[in-house]
């Protein structure tokens, strides 16, 4: 029996991710070749690609059946406002420190091209300080693990409350970058 359980979802979406990934490798050659640009969460325009309608329209539907699933009595409503979405785009030498998304009410991220060299995406326990006073020095296995960690295949989408952090570690070499689309949802509660 486990004790209060974080919600994740973690579904295959049916996205062009062929022409997605073709998209932001395109966006992504306008921009300067340097390891800060990696991202465009810091564009005016957060998805600069066409097919930007289309992926809110995806998280949309997978987050409102989601909190539907989460909460019995709920009036949140996720639309297009509630959305915060942008791409990464990970070659090596990159990397995002463990941070969370404490506002958000979920966070999520939709996997575009990961193959056998792509850094994983981890999650780490909330209750991690204090069950590793617990433990000791000692590592949980298997279930127990506080942190995990997730290679899914492209088109997969994961969505986890704000609050729980989460990283990627450094790229290493590929011939094929790591991409994600990354997003928030920002409901006023």
């Amino acid at each position: 029996m486990d004790l209060f359980p974080i919600p994740m979802l973690r579904e295959k979406t049916d996205l062009d991710i062929s022409l997605i990934k073709e998209e932001i490798l395109k966006h992504r050659l306008s921009k300067p070749d340097n390891k800060e640009e990696y991202t465009s969460y810091y564009d005016s325009n957060l998805l600069p690609i066409d097919s930007a309608d289309v992926i809110n329209n995806c998280i949309i539907d997978y987050a409102s059946s989601f909190i539907s699933s989460i909460f019995t009595e709920n009036n949140l409503k996720v639309d297009k406002d509630t959305l915060n979405v942008w791409y990464n785009v990970y070659n090596e030498g990159i990397h995002h420190c463990w941070h969370d998304h404490g506002r958000a009410l979920l966070s999520g991220t939709i996997f575009i091209e990961m193959n056998e060299t792509s850094s994983p995406f981890k999650i780490k326990s909330p209750l991690h300080a204090l069950i590793k006073s617990w433990s000791g020095n000692a590592e949980f296995v298997g279930r127990f693990k506080q942190e995990l960690s997730f290679e899914p295949e492209a088109g997969t989408i994961i969505m986890w409350p704000g609050w729980v952090e989460h990283n990627v570690p450094e790229q290493r070499k590929t011939n094929e970058p790591r991409i994600t689309i990354s997003f928030n949802i920002d409901i006023k509660r």
